[in-house]
């Protein structure tokens, strides 16, 4: 803890003396020259303060919001102990750095300029937090940059980075009207973006990545060298050498800007040439704010062969996918599919039911016309209950994809589990701990206000309180564990005992790692594919208490306010164990069958690694198949 206050008081002599040295930092001498000092002034708050076309953020500015963002850590971040020991990360260091190249950099003058840099400092802001490693801890601006695209998305393959979706509206050139569609195919290798191999740009654009796993961050990385919202390109156009159809071709291809939320990246767009394109006609390219920092690439959800397919959509977002369910395999060995592509959805619908077929034949005349059916909604855990019934009820084992899922509600992942416990079994929950900070404690303190009635929640908000109580008493930097109840079958499924198998991948995040650490954990559920992202912490919200920003409201973040972990052991007590032990964080999910995406993955739906899990499962012979559709409710 002294430590921590002497860096505390560093940070605070530091921002004293920059601030000090305001009176001599040069803005008279460098501004133009004027007949009085109120002249200067008001030049000075006009092209420095304000800027010229937007708000521009000064030296003395960024300082400040970068002296809050590292107070906010070493103060809020429930992790950051754990940093420190397992990670090596230096907080210290870090702020000293960050405060020393902010104080390097003066304000400057003119539009272009002022423009560039305030989203190079956004930039370093985001650099400065990926150094956590910490796929939770997601900065953002307060007014979120726009992403700029390609025309294709790239993923890494089997130590090659090839094309694996294609955005035809974005590959033609609105200055030449060049149209590059016809020169590139899904499975292209690409060889190089402006002179730079795919390696290397990786390797620099992993430093603005917040990730757990060095996995997660690479794939990142891959998608980022043509999509992102960080590190803008230089140009208007970039050189992108590939191979094709066995020839090497070099296409220049156009940037696009998707949306422009901000004056001064709008200011650098023009400037560079890029046209801007509207988000809402664009269904394949997404922004990569925090909101959408794992979305899915499409070949990544596409599966061959799916039959009986429906996808349920969140009733909110019809756009949005949630959940995809069928069936795989040949009669003699097949498989229900359930495919989830988020835990952040509480309530679904059939997309089927929202464009229902016209009718038949119409009404005979004066006859009222028949009321349009209404789509039933699902919560998520019921939807959940009801196809593994279906996969029950018809004998079929389950593939459970949760490869490409950015998470959400933990309690979800629990749900899933419920639904596949078999009759008579029970699973260890996870196990949650925060370190104790103000914040967590004002956190707490306000949901234990909300005035719960359900006996459930409140069991848990009074062990909650009671565990911050007895750590602030003793003085301890976490609380102990505390773990739920154990995970039980389901009594509206009554028991599923079928095989499962689960595949998993880098991009399996937050509330799916939780999902991946009980399928594990439990032994329900046999995982094939590649480790998971690894992420142990989470970000437990309150109404009352609003997510974190600076005071010059730049930067805003969710800052990681609780843990958790894993499940217990047996004959582990919650007061044995310490973070170390029970803690999760960047500590990927490891799979019982390791499983590449191989080129025929990209190119066809995912076909080898389904007939991988099918393999897993032919031990299972299950019933025959019939057409699979929801009971109507």
């Amino acid at each position: 803890m002294k430590k921590r206050h002497r860096w505390i008081i560093s940070l605070s002599a530091a921002l004293g003396m920059i601030f000090s040295m305001g009176s001599n930092s040069g803005f008279a001498a460098d501004a133009p020259a004027h007949s009085s000092l109120f002249d200067s002034v008001s030049v000075r708050y006009n092209a420095i303060v304000l800027g010229i076309d937007f708000p521009y953020y000064t030296q003395q500015m960024r300082i400040q919001t970068m002296t809050d963002l590292l107070r906010s850590i070493q103060s809020d971040y429930s992790l950051l102990l754990y940093k420190q020991h397992t990670l090596g990360v230096d907080v210290e260091k870090l702020g000293e750095a960050a405060l020393s190249a902010e104080n390097a950099i003066p304000d400057v003058y003119d539009e272009p300029t002022q423009a560039k840099e305030n989203l190079e400092f956004l930039d370093r802001a985001r650099a400065l937090v990926s150094n956590f490693k910490d796929s939770h801890f997601y900065l953002n601006a307060a007014q979120p940059p726009s992403s700029v695209a390609l025309g294709i998305d790239v993923t890494q393959i089997q130590g090659k980075f090839v094309v694996s979706t294609i955005t035809g509206m974005l590959l033609k050139d609105q200055k030449s009207q060049k149209d590059y569609s016809g020169e590139i195919s899904i499975g292209d290798e690409l060889v190089s973006i402006d002179g730079k191999n795919p390696e290397e740009l990786v390797r620099g654009l992993e430093n603005y990545i917040p990730g757990s796993s060095e996995a997660f961050r690479q794939s990142f990385a891959a998608r980022s060298m043509t999509q992102r919202d960080f590190q803008l390109p230089e140009k208007g156009t970039a050189e992108v050498v590939l191979k094709h159809q066995g020839k090497t071709v070099s296409l220049s291809l156009p940037w696009y800007a998707i949306a422009t939320r901000r004056s001064d990246e709008a200011a650098v767009f023009k400037k560079l040439g890029i046209f801007i394109v509207n988000q809402d006609t664009i269904s394949t390219v997404k922004p990569a704010g925090a909101e959408t920092l794992y979305k899915n690439a499409q070949w990544e959800t596409a599966i061959q062969g799916l039959q009986n397919e429906m996808d349920f959509v969140d009733a909110t977002d019809p756009t949005s996918t949630v959940v995809k369910f069928g069936v795989l395999g040949a009669p003699s060995n097949s498989a229900a599919f359930i495919q989830i592509q988020s835990f952040d959805v509480a309530s679904v619908v059939d997309a089927a039911s929202l464009n229902p077929p016209a009718p038949s034949a119409s009404p005979s005349p004066g006859a009222s016309p028949a009321p349009a059916a209404q789509p039933t909604v699902l919560s998520f855990p019921v939807l959940m209950k009801v196809l593994v019934t279906v996969a029950k009820n018809a004998n079929l084992p389950l593939i459970l994809d949760i490869r490409n899922n950015p998470g959400g509600n933990p309690d979800y992942s629990a749900a899933v589990l419920s639904a596949l416990t078999p009759t008579g079994q029970q699973y260890a929950p996870l196990s949650e701990m925060y370190r104790i900070t103000e914040l967590a404690w004002e956190t707490e303190d306000a949901m234990s206000m909300k005035g719960l009635t359900d006996p459930a929640e409140l069991a848990v908000q009074k062990a909650t309180d009671q565990a911050f109580r007895d750590a602030i008493a003793k003085k301890r930097d976490y609380s102990e564990v505390m773990p739920a109840a154990p995970i039980m079958a389901d009594d509206d499924v009554g028991g599923f005992s079928g095989n499962v198998v689960a595949l998993t991948s880098p991009n399996c995040v937050s509330a799916c790692d939780i999902m991946a650490i009980l399928l594990k954990s439990s032994g329900r559920a046999k995982l094939i594919g590649q480790p998971t992202n690894g992420t142990g912490a989470g970000f437990s919200s309150s109404f009352a208490i609003p997510d974190w920003t600076d005071t010059n409201h730049i930067l805003t973040a969710k800052v990681p306010n609780f843990i958790f972990g894993r499940p217990l052991k047996a004959g582990e007590s919650p007061a044995t164990v310490d973070i170390e032990s029970i803690e999760a964080e960047n500590r990927p999910t490891q799979p019982d069958i390791a499983y590449e995406p191989d080129l025929n993955d990209v190119t066809s739906g995912n076909a080898d690694l389904i007939q991988s899990a099918l393999k897993q499962l032919a031990s299972e012979a299950p019933a025959p198949v019939s057409v699979v559709r929801l009971p109507s409710q």
